[in-house]
């Protein structure tokens, strides 16, 4: 749907589905495994963050990347193309406040978005959250990254720089502790899915 081009056995070809109806007739007639779901007759519309999210990144690499790969025609031609939004309003770029796609989201019923977990959790009474491959957007799925919008968050250290940046070692130690990690850690109010007791286990 938000791609700038679609994978076709022949190649690439620039993405001319305008409604959602459109989107499930392409989808059931490029996968042989794929019925229709009865996707609607309304316009592709979707907010979406901006290119230096990290949401934006996780977007383009777990649902257009692997919708390309599931129409079959992924290659290094289609690796160039799956992750580029179209450009002729479908993708509607609405930077990183995520309470701007709520409010939006709110008062338009036909418009989806794409944001964090955390501000869905916060906002279920206005939002409804979509479910993907038959697995439902809840804490369970995405610790156990069952829900294929799941992404673990990565952090990085050089080694040497442990010993002579004031403060980064103390940082990372504080971080990956129990307390800022666990489920009655500081950090899962904030919207991030704390470790599982097996994960604290595998590093300690």
């Amino acid at each position: 749907a938000l791609a700038a081009k679609l994978p076709r056995a022949t190649g690439l070809e620039d993405n001319w589905l305008k409604t959602w109806e459109e989107v499930d007739q392409f989808v059931a007639g490029n996968v042989s495994s794929q019925a229709l779901v009865g996707l609607p007759n309304i316009p592709i519309r979707v907010l979406v963050p901006p290119p230096t999210s990290g949401t934006r990144d996780a977007m383009g690499s777990l649902f257009m990347k692997n919708g390309h790969k599931k129409l079959g025609t992924y290659s290094d031609v289609g690796k160039k193309g799956a992750k580029k939004l179209r450009e002729d309003g479908a993708a509607i770029e609405v930077g990183e406040n995520d309470n701007l796609i709520i409010e939006k989201l709110a008062a338009d019923g036909d418009l989806f978005g794409v944001f964090g977990y955390s501000f869905y959790d916060q906002n279920r009474d206005k939002v409804q959250a979509s479910v993907i491959d038959g697995v439902a957007l809840n804490f369970d799925n995405i610790a156990s990254y069952k829900y294929p919008g799941a992404r673990p968050l990565f952090t990085y250290v050089k080694r040497e720089h442990l010993e002579v940046v004031p403060g980064i070692k103390e940082f990372f130690k504080e971080f990956i502790s129990e307390k800022a990690l666990s489920i009655d850690g500081y950090l899962y109010p904030a919207g991030l899915v704390p470790l599982s007791d097996n994960d604290f286990k595998k590093e300690s």
